[in-house]
């Protein structure tokens, strides 16, 4: 019954960080995971492609939550999203290509300061990146 347990301990600590379903990580060999890429100083592009549409959204959200506070923001306001599915066509040994639809959340974001959420457009919303990282831990 222990190593039952000890394996279970172990088998959790080696998947690491998840959202939902979904390894937390940048985007590896299965298509799953983030990436992200600079437009300016208070613009970037945060890419999430998951299991399910939920974790690409939370995902997404997780990671421009975490860059603005790498990057000394406060927060930020969601500029375009784009919700959809990335094809991924792989090659199998004995089906040939397999072709696949992966859920995926484009989110384009503006870093902004505490001072600034006041002054932002009605009806735009605000998110607070450090209370976002503490919701998804």
């Amino acid at each position: 019954m222990r190593w039952m347990l000890a394996l279970a301990l172990i088998t959790g600590c080696a998947t690491g960080p998840r959202v939902g379903r979904t390894p937390y990580r940048p985007i590896g060999g299965d298509g799953y995971g983030y990436s992200e890429m600079r437009l300016n100083d208070r613009t970037i592009q945060v890419s999430f492609t998951a299991v399910t549409p939920s974790d690409a959204q939370s995902g997404a959200l997780r990671r421009a939550a975490e860059l603005a506070v790498q990057m000394g923001a406060d927060g930020f306001t969601i500029m375009s999203r784009e919700d959809g599915a990335d094809t991924i066509v792989r090659k199998r040994f004995v089906v040939g290509r397999v072709r696949r639809n992966i859920p995926a959340t484009v989110l384009t974001v503006n870093l902004i300061q505490r001072s600034e959420f006041g002054s932002a457009p009605p009806g735009t919303m605000v998110y607070d990146a450090r209370m976002l990282l503490q919701q998804s831990n």
